[in-house]
């Protein structure tokens, strides 16, 4: 139904620079490690993209919530709000770029 209207790009965020793609993104979807070093890379790398949207999985783990929550209140609070949480667990958290 959608077949031209979506992009798709799949690439681990440690190997992304930021001439790898010369185009913005609507949506970032992270699924990696969710330790704070990493979640602070996957964040500050998709920024570079100029994302309108933030979307992390297993936002609701118990294990991995409190390191994503802890990163963007410390060091990204000014650049990401929580726009929806989706519940079926893991749980997924729909950040907006402001």
């Amino acid at each position: 139904k959608y077949k031209n209207r979506f992009n798709f790009t799949k690439i681990d965020s440690k190997f992304i620079e930021f001439q790898t793609f010369m185009r913005p993104f609507d949506l970032i979807f992270i699924d990696g490690c969710h330790n704070k070093d990493w979640v602070f890379n996957d964040i500050y790398r998709s920024l570079w993209f100029g994302p309108k949207f933030m979307l992390f999985d297993d936002y609701l783990h118990e294990g991995h919530s409190r390191d994503i929550n802890m990163v963007i209140e410390e060091r990204f609070k000014d650049k990401l709000k929580l726009f929806k949480v989706y519940k079926e667990l893991p749980g997924m958290g729909l950040f907006k770029i402001i």
